[in-house]
């Protein structure tokens, strides 16, 4: 069975349940049952697979926003650092110690 819902059949509360059984949908009535335990099934058990994969989601993409927002922070940072005069690097080369052969 794969639903479970309260209903009230004269004046009494009482558990239906429904699903499919060897392909065949089935429904069945338990009870009658008290009200705490009715309760008991009117709550939700807890997060469906759906919920939980929502919820991974929106952390995931949480956290691939706070990355990319320090990533863009560094990224600022380092364009500050290379617009100042004599910060900036070229592929010349410039003139330092050589080494080897026929230089």
């Amino acid at each position: 069975m794969t639903g479970v819902r309260v209903e009230k059949r004269k004046g009494r509360l009482y558990l239906y349940a429904r699903g499919r059984v060897d392909g065949r949908q089935t429904a069945r009535y338990f009870g009658p049952v008290s009200e705490g335990h009715a309760e008991l099934f009117r709550k939700p058990a807890g997060p469906t697979v759906a919920q939980v994969a929502k919820r991974e989601a929106e952390k995931a993409d949480r956290r691939a926003a706070e990355v990319l927002a320090a990533a863009a922070a560094f990224e600022q940072l380092a364009d500050e650092a290379f617009k100042r005069p004599g910060t900036h690097y070229t592929a010349a080369p410039t003139g330092g110690h050589r080494r080897g052969g026929d230089q």
